[in-house]
């Protein structure tokens, strides 16, 4: 029997850009890592976030180009108009359904991701993530604010260990303003949007949290806060950060693995990252290596 080739695909999910991103560098990382092939499979949907600020079809496309443009496909060229030559790899992606095709532990192949980072430039900067829009307090993704008061006061101690000067602390986050509500835009976002912790009510809004700004600017100096940034830009912002801290949210976490600079991970990461010195407690105290 001729032997064929082994092909490593994404595992596709309902979900935020952030998500499917993130499983499609994981895959790729894999197939690098493993000397196998990658077959993409294209992002034509996403669950749209109020932070995301897309209302169409055509803003929803845009938005996608722009995420894909951030990474290199270097199998982009490959011949996969026969599959016959083909195997789907079983140890990860598509081929793992019942992990939605993560590996549990953490892997080292993780740490190849920044190889198809398209993204040039440093900005001299902490960048530090905070999930919140559509994540609640009953969501496992949620990150109480004093772990986050801890973690920037713990930000000169990681500067010193690490002998690294910045020029500010920048927090990005999709926190709004004021606690909100928001509705899908159409019939089918409310469907994706029909998840567990994500509650809507009878008139088909889901709340929209926001987080104590004061408290995050008192908690240090030279801190400033971005919760207005395009998402494209956030995700830019993050990646070309001189230390990246990332939260529990595979919007940040793809930045992480795409990132060739510092990462700080966050409890109960799903990634090993190329750039990872430390990470963070549980209290948000920071753990350097």
């Amino acid at each position: 029997m001729e032997n064929k080739q082994e092909l490593v695909k994404e595992f596709v999910i309902e979900d935020g850009i952030g998500a499917q991103l993130w499983r499609k560098i994981y895959a790729m990382s894999y197939a690098k890592y493993y000397g196998l092939v990658f077959q993409d499979t294209p992002i034509t949907n996403f669950l749209i976030h109020e932070s995301d600020k897309v209302s169409s079809e055509e803003e929803k496309q845009e938005f996608i180009k722009k995420f894909l443009s951030v990474i290199d496909n270097p199998w982009k060229d490959y011949d996969f108009s026969d599959l016959s030559n083909f195997v789907l790899c079983d140890k990860a992606g598509a081929g793992l359904p019942v992990t939605q095709g993560i590996i549990p532990s953490l892997q080292n192949f993780t740490k190849l991701a920044p190889t198809f980072n398209n993204i040039e430039g440093i900005n001299n900067e902490v960048v530090i993530h905070i999930r919140r829009g559509n994540v609640i307090k009953e969501n496992p993704r949620w990150i109480d604010e004093d772990v986050y008061i801890n973690l920037i006061k713990s930000v000169p101690y990681m500067l010193d260990k690490l002998n690294i000067s910045i020029d500010q602390i920048s927090i990005i986050t999709d926190a709004s303003n004021n606690n909100k509500l928001y509705k899908p835009i159409n019939d089918d976002q409310m469907h994706k949007w029909n998840q567990p912790y994500l509650n809507r009510d009878e008139n088909g809004y889901f709340p929209v949290t926001t987080i104590n700004f004061e408290l995050l600017k008192n908690a240090g100096s030279n801190i400033q806060i971005y919760n207005n940034l395009s998402t494209y830009d956030a995700f830019i912002k993050m990646i070309k950060a001189k230390v990246l801290i990332v939260s529990r949210s595979a919007f940040s976490q793809a930045a992480g693995l795409l990132s060739k600079n510092v990462v700080i991970d966050m409890f109960d990461s799903h990634n090993q990252f190329m750039g990872s010195v430390g990470f963070v407690n549980r209290d948000g105290t920071i753990n350097i290596n």
